[in-house]
């Protein structure tokens, strides 16, 4: 009816040049176009129609006027419409009635629903579970609803969503599944068919029923917005389980307290003898800074508990050393050996080899080192899409050719027929060993002019 209405204005508009127009109809076509388009009309054609048939001072609704044919008086009682159009639309796009999308003034209890899964390996699991492949947000969407509406039953009920998909399955699928069946527009089966019918079946379960639908993930502070979010972050901590613990035995560095008293060697004492400012405290020997000298094979012993303790580096070991205020002879050399006597961390470390970089020759005189690369060309204009580009490293001079192709024979073409007929022949030709230039042919070429 509001699509025929459309079309008759939009062809009367011919005829009325602009002017006022009546449009005599028992239908409650400027209240339903008034009402929020989520269960019977798109945003598009509702947007078409209001901005052609709501317009007050061009577009007047009327009633119509029944004359008693006895009289041919207006008969007030042929005017009463003879059913409700908000009624119908009701019945005929809800699966219930009395199926709200209000929050209900009388309700029971509000609730609020959502889900949430991780992946974890390219695999998406729920709790300690694996789901199945295919499994989408909008599935646990859905089970989530349809228990929220199971336990429920018999109460005046409220329920928040933010799933616009399982809002819209309650509100205006569902109907529309009951008269066409559970089929796409292409006539093939819906995704989550089971799901959707396990839905409509609970609809029904609760006494009285208002499913809304609210924002998700806002930062508001109001009490649908702060529901939402807690019904969400409790759907993440249940979905992803506890990070497992893995607890790791260290084996038992020895006795943290120094002998009684120390057994110095004479090669010690003649060592610390030439120390500065050393003095003798408790039978220990401290230097300047007030740190225990340890013996010799003392040293070695505490070197080896700690470093089997945890397996430090050279580095570690040290700093971990100048923290205790103890001091060994030749301390540096002694922890290398002992991190490179370890069998453990040579069998587990990687290896330590200095990476060596490269070195790019700058030559004497112009001509004599070039360094060539290709770069491409976005976007290419006539098929030249990539650039071969020469430098001179003693000048900076640039020579670039526009190709279609990046391939070994543009390269030795270019090299022979521009660069070696205006500056020489080269001493040697650098590049990034890429395909065009480490090929057999580039390489054969090369080597017959003579450039490396």
């Amino acid at each position: 009816m509001i699509a025929a209405t459309a079309l008759m204005v939009k062809d009367a508009d011919k005829l009325t040049m602009g002017q006022e127009l009546q449009v005599i109809t028992p239908h409650a076509i400027e209240g339903i176009l008034r009402q929020p388009p989520d269960r019977w009309l798109s945003n598009a054609r509702l947007t078409h129609y209001q901005g052609l048939l709501l317009n007050p001072l061009r577009v007047i609704f009327t009633p119509p006027t029944a004359l008693n044919p006895a009289s041919l008086l207006p008969d007030p009682d042929m005017g009463t419409p003879l059913h409700d159009c908000a009624d119908i639309l009701a019945q005929v796009y809800g699966v219930r009635e009395d199926l709200q999308d209000q929050p209900l003034s009388d309700t029971d209890a509000i609730w609020f629903t959502d889900g949430s899964s991780f992946v974890h390996q390219g695999q998406r699991w729920c709790g300690q579970k694996t789901l199945p492949p295919g499994t989408s947000a909008q599935k646990a969407e859905l089970i989530a609803l349809t228990q929220a509406l199971k336990l429920g039953r018999d109460r005046k009920l409220t329920v928040y969503t933010d799933s616009r998909y399982a809002f819209a399955t309650a509100h205006v699928h569902g109907a529309i599944y009951r008269e066409q069946g559970l089929l796409t527009a292409e006539g093939k089966d819906i995704k989550n068919k089971e799901e959707i019918l396990a839905l409509l079946a609970a609809l029904w379960e609760p006494k009285k029923l208002a499913i809304v639908h609210c924002p998700g993930h806002q930062k508001t502070t109001d009490p649908v917005s702060w529901g939402n979010n807690l019904a969400d972050q409790t759907a993440k901590i249940i979905a992803r389980p506890p990070a497992q613990l893995l607890t790791l035995q260290l084996p038992d560095p020895g006795p943290r307290e120094l002998p009684p008293s120390p057994e110095y060697s004479e090669s010690d004492i003649q060592w610390m003898s030439k120390l500065p400012m050393t003095r003798i405290k408790d039978g220990w020997w401290r230097d300047s800074k007030s740190s225990i000298i340890l013996p010799d094979k003392l040293g070695w012993q505490v070197l080896e508990r700690i470093h089997r303790s945890a397996h430090l580096g050279s580095w570690r070991m040290l700093d971990l050393l100048r923290q205790t205020r103890l001091k060994i002879r030749n301390v540096s050399d002694k922890v290398d050996q002992v991190v490179t006597k370890c069998t453990v961390c040579q069998l587990n470390n990687a290896s330590s080899n200095p990476q060596t970089t490269g070195v790019r020759q700058r030559g004497s005189r112009p001509g004599t080192y070039w360094e060539v690369d290709f770069t491409e060309v976005k976007p290419g204009k006539y098929g030249y899409k990539y650039l071969p580009v020469f430098v001179d490293t003693f000048s900076g001079w640039t020579e670039a050719f526009p190709t279609k192709n990046e391939t070994v024979q543009i390269v030795a073409k270019k090299i022979l027929e521009e660069i070696l007929p205006r500056y020489g022949f080269p001493v040697m030709i650098g590049s990034d060993n890429g395909p065009a230039f480490v090929s057999k042919p580039c390489r054969g070429s090369m080597k017959m002019y003579g450039p490396n």
